[in-house]
């Protein structure tokens, strides 16, 4: 395994132990790129000049929320917010 894999797989560990809904709220903000798993759906989040853009990686259909804010309050996820379901998500990648 080279470095980087072994460097990723370390990060996606990482992240299924400790990364909170706290610190995804802080990514957000710093304007990370954001790639997550919920209910066997892939998404892809981050932040342009239009707002912040959730895209949903099986069928490449997106949303654009003006504000961090907007996103988190919306119920995108099952008619929840993330925050509702966020034990069943799996964060794979910050960026």
């Amino acid at each position: 395994m080279g470095t980087m894999e072994t460097y990723e797989l370390k990060i996606k560990e990482e992240f299924d132990v400790e990364y909170s809904y706290n610190d995804f709220v802080e990514d957000l903000k710093l304007g990370s790129e954001i790639e997550f798993t919920y209910n066997n759906i892939n998404y892809f989040l981050f932040y342009d000049e239009r707002g912040t853009i959730l895209v949903k990686l099986d069928d490449k259909t997106k949303q654009i929320f003006r504000s961090i804010q907007e996103f988190l309050s919306s119920k995108l996820f099952q008619s929840k917010r993330i925050y509702e379901v966020w034990d069943d998500i799996s964060i794979n990648t910050v960026l």
